[in-house]
């Protein structure tokens, strides 16, 4: 498992392969659903601060655009 080098814990990267060997075990959709809760978790322990950075990140900018070309197609509010 890798670990993040600053307190020998497991990194981001181990999560991953954690849900992605859980899809390739069971269902692509127990993958995709493992990957929700690692995000949700994530953004719940986030600071106000964090959150706000995370909204700016200029890939979270480029995945919003897509989806929002997406959503309108779909008539979909997110």
């Amino acid at each position: 498992m890798a670990t993040d080098a600053a307190n020998g814990s497991a990194d981001i990267d181990a999560y991953l392969a954690m849900a992605r060997a859980h899809g390739e075990t069971a269902d692509t959709r127990d993958w995709v659903g493992d990957l929700e809760d690692i995000a949700r978790v994530a953004w719940r322990l986030m600071t106000e601060d964090q959150k706000a950075a995370f909204r700016l990140d200029p890939e979270i900018l480029a995945l919003a655009e897509a989806t929002a070309d997406f959503a309108d197609e779909q008539n979909a509010d997110f």
